[in-house]
Parts: C-alpha cells; sequence; structure tokens
C-alpha cells in the first residue's frame, strides 16, 4: 500500500489500528479474494481425495452406506451431488462478494 494511505488515516487522527482496519484492510481483501475462492474450491475438491487415506469425511460414508446398500450407483451420484451444490453455492456466495468488493472499480452501469 502506498504511504499516503497511511499518512491520510493518520491526518484524520485515525490509530494504527483503525487505519489498518477501516483503509488498508478492504484494499488487500479486493485484491486476494480471488486467490482465497480458488483456496476454498481446492480444498473442498480435495476432501474426496483425503478418503482414500481414511479421512471421515462424505466420500468415506458414501463408500461405507454403499457397502451396506449393494446400491454404489445411487449414492456416489447423491455425493456428487452434494459436492456440486456446496462448489455452486460458494462459487455464487465468492462472486457476489468480489462483486461487491469491486463495484466502485466497474463504473456506471
Amino acid at each position: 500500500m502506498p504511504q499516503g494511505q497511511w499518512e491520510s488515516g493518520q491526518a484524520l487522527g485515525l490509530s494504527k489500528t483503525a487505519i489498518f482496519f477501516r483503509l488498508i484492510m478492504p484494499q488487500m481483501w479486493r485484491h486476494a479474494l480471488p486467490g482465497l475462492g480458488n483456496q476454498w474450491l481446492v480444498l473442498l475438491k480435495d476432501t474426496a481425495l483425503v478418503s482414500l487415506i481414511s479421512v471421515n469425511d462424505l466420500m468415506l460414508q458414501t463408500k461405507s452406506i454403499a457397502t451396506r446398500t449393494q446400491e454404489p450407483f445411487t449414492w456416489y451420484v447423491i455425493a456428487a451431488a452434494i459436492y456440486l451444490v456446496i462448489t455452486l453455492l460458494s462459487q455464487y456466495i465468492l462472486k457476489r462478494i468480489e462483486l461487491r468488493t469491486t463495484r466502485f472499480e466497474r463504473g456506471p452501469a
């Protein structure tokens, strides 16, 4: 951040903490949000791979139910649908946050 950002906060009489959280952090958040959103989605999708090393998650529970009921296709489709819903909901929320934080950069509609 340019030094002028800190100086403007000091000119307004804000404390260093207030300058950081009211001036600096919102500007940094705007640039960090797309990367953080991508990391969240990668983490969400990688949890299916974690089931291979026996961490108790959705895919492990699905495997257990599929084994007991002898209907693997049904239960794996349900698990895939759950992952899809979580991913789409996460993408929607992250997109809304990103649009809100960059609304002043887009200009008039």
